[in-house]
């Protein structure tokens, strides 16, 4: 189960988003993904290994092939991209590759993410950036990385109040593959205190597996998106959503310069992570690299990969 923003990178959020509204219309929400560029049938034109000037139409099957004569017409008889199962939640898209097999959506992301998660209204807010890298490692190895907060004090320098708070750092596994983990905010520990409204005092951060990573702050949240290119090659995105400007909040400069001041720290953040992965790629064929220890308090990564194990094996 994945999510999908953008369908390629001279789509506008706004050509998107006519595309889904337009297939809303005809079937209520979208269930495949290829329907939702019904209006930009030309924009379809790489599936899986690169096609040239192929087009597709809004289920995928193949109807404009340049050069048709030079090709066997048997080879294209019939001839379709492969479905994928598609589904809306939180003002994402979502795709499965097992397609009909698949389970649905909110049934694999579970009853506690979608309730938890659903408080910040997601389909509300705006995306502000999206930054992107070419990682030399797999996907497995980030998410790993945005599994576990033992890195935090030693990679992003973090003072030791944020260090002691995140002692009482509360996790929780759900549906048997995904996580919540809930990090006290240092500053806030009083009113977390008398109060337990993790959602203004805490650090929210929330799991899909495989690879889909919610981090959310109370005013902003950030989806970290590892995509698997290849074994050890990942395409990794990061998306930053903000609530949007409303006409009678005096206030919402103020919400702009704070968001601006943060979002700029948090890439900072994040590159730092990404030079961990570099350091991975020197090191992961190493004869001297030969086991990962973990500490007791990081179970989520020994879970991730239990539940992945379990999955290939099935």
């Amino acid at each position: 189960m994945a999510r999908v923003g953008y369908v390629d990178e001279s789509t506008t959020v706004e050509s998107v988003r006519v595309a889904f509204d337009r297939m809303r219309e005809k079937r209520g929400k979208v269930t495949n993904i290829y329907r939702a560029l019904a209006h930009k049938p030309a924009m379809v034109t790489t599936i899986g290994p690169f096609v040239a000037g192929w087009l597709f139409d809004t289920t995928g099957k193949v109807i404009g092939v340049p050069e048709r004569i030079d090709f066997d017409p048997e080879h294209l008889k019939d001839l379709r991209a492969p479905a994928v199962a598609a589904d809306e939640w939180g003002g994402w898209v979502w795709v499965n590759l097992a397609a009909e097999a698949a389970t649905p959506l909110t049934e694999w992301i579970g009853e506690d993410i979608i309730t938890d998660l659903g408080q910040y209204r997601m389909q509300d807010m705006v995306l502000k950036e999206v930054v992107e890298w070419d990682v030399p490692v797999s996907y497995k190895a980030v998410v790993d990385g945005f599994n576990e907060i033992y890195h935090t004090a030693e990679l992003h320098h973090v003072g030791p109040e944020w260090v002691r708070s995140a002692r009482d750092t509360t996790m929780a596994v759900v549906n048997d593959h995904n996580f919540t983990c809930y990090v006290p905010r240092h500053q806030y520990r009083d009113q977390l205190a008398e109060n337990w409204d993790h959602f203004k005092w805490a650090i929210c951060h929330y799991v899909v597996f495989p690879n889909t990573t919610f981090n959310c702050n109370p005013e902003h949240i950030q989806v970290f998106n590892p995509i698997p290119i290849d074994v050890d090659r990942t395409r990794f995105k990061c998306w930053e959503l903000v609530y949007p400007k409303r006409d009678d909040d005096p206030d919402y400069p103020d919400y702009e310069r704070r968001m601006e001041a943060h979002w700029a720290h948090l890439k900072e953040v994040v590159g730092e992570d990404i030079a961990i992965y570099q350091q991975l790629e020197r090191t992961k064929r190493s004869s001297g690299y030969t086991t990962n220890i973990l500490s007791k308090r990081e179970y989520k990564i020994f879970r991730y990969h239990e539940v992945m194990a379990e999955m290939l094996r099935d």
